[in-house]
């Protein structure tokens, strides 16, 4: 998908049915329910005007494009809800991992 934004390289969109379903359960205040209970309708929409993201689609192969869609996805969920404490940890971890990458050129 193109976006207007070519900074943004990914995010997570909700189907309509589980965006109510959240909005309904806050309102209500079931807070100790787990939305995904009810089925959750979430898509990864990549960026496909972003550099990174084409960066990927054009070099599948390439020796950290693994690493890189999964920092993707990563940073699209971290900005639809917190990451739970094990993605948590392999997160900061590939982060740092993708740093050392960037000082080791």
């Amino acid at each position: 998908m193109k976006l207007k934004n070519d900074k943004v390289s990914s995010m997570i969109t909700l189907s309509e049915e589980s965006r109510r379903m959240q909005d309904m359960m806050k309102q209500y205040n079931m807070y100790g329910m787990d939305p995904g209970m009810f089925g959750s309708s979430e898509t990864l929409v990549l960026n496909s005007n972003n550099k990174l993201v084409q960066y990927i689609f054009n070099n599948e192969e390439a020796e950290h494009v693994s690493m890189i869609c999964e920092q993707l996805y990563d940073l699209a969920m971290l900005s639809h809800r917190p990451l739970a404490a094990e993605d948590m940890t392999k997160f900061i971890t590939r982060s740092n991992d993708i740093m050392m990458v960037l000082t080791s050129n």
